[in-house]
């Protein structure tokens, strides 16, 4: 379940591991979008011959159905969800019947909420985090399963700064799958401090050829 630039690493790489297999991928598509990043997810599932469900432009609500409706009609042991940049809220009802890990580009609890990224810009972060966390119904406050930090370098652009954090996640991600082969069994840490959360700040392509320190400097 995932989209973007960030979703596209992430799938790419996981399909080369050997312990598991991506039974179905949840993402956005649309066939007139101008933007480069939005349909990648979807090429690579279809070019990869991995089924693939269309949530462009759709509730959280029916999102959620369809995943449902994807379980019953499936045999799904052993499955887990993986969400990556996944612009959708997980209902109580689909929880109940999936385990599903978030990615979140932040050390949790700091900045839960959509601009993690952003907020550390605009904080002079010297590292950015990245988390992966059991999903519940709270924003971005399951337990914790893995964390990694990596130096920010605030003279690369906005463009490399994001490419960066793409590899570093999917690197994430796999770090966690080699060290924990049945994630299922795992608890997590649960989170302290619940009541941070940051709002959406400005976020925007126009931003991509742009340094680092130059953005914080216009969050400022």
């Amino acid at each position: 379940m995932g989209s973007w630039g960030r979703g596209y690493q992430c799938i790419k790489d996981l399909q080369q591991r050997n312990d598991i297999s991506i039974e179905m991928v949840f993402t956005q598509y649309d066939p007139d979008s101008s933007d480069s990043y939005f349909n990648l997810v979807h090429d690579y599932a279809v070019e990869h011959q991995i089924p693939v469900f269309n949530i462009h432009n759709k509730t959280s609500v029916m999102v959620n159905q369809d995943i449902l409706d994807y379980l019953e009609k499936n045999s799904c042991e052993n499955i887990i969800g993986l969400s990556v940049a996944f612009e959708k809220i997980f209902k109580k009802n689909l929880l109940e019947q999936m385990k599903i890990i978030n990615l979140h580009p932040s050390l949790l609890p700091k900045y839960r909420g959509p601009s993690p990224e952003f907020w550390a810009l605009k904080n002079g972060e010297k590292h950015i985090g990245i988390t992966l966390h059991w999903i519940n119904e709270g924003i971005d406050t399951g337990n914790i399963l893995y964390q990694d930090e990596f130096k920010i370098d605030y003279q690369m652009t906005f463009s490399q700064f994001i490419d960066q954090l793409n590899e570093n996640s999917s690197k994430v991600i796999n770090d966690f799958l080699d060290l924990h082969q049945n994630p299922q069994k795992l608890r997590g840490i649960q989170q302290t401090d619940l009541s941070l959360y940051y709002e959406r700040i400005h976020e925007g392509h126009d931003y991509f050829d742009k340094s680092l320190s130059e953005i914080q400097m216009s969050l400022n």
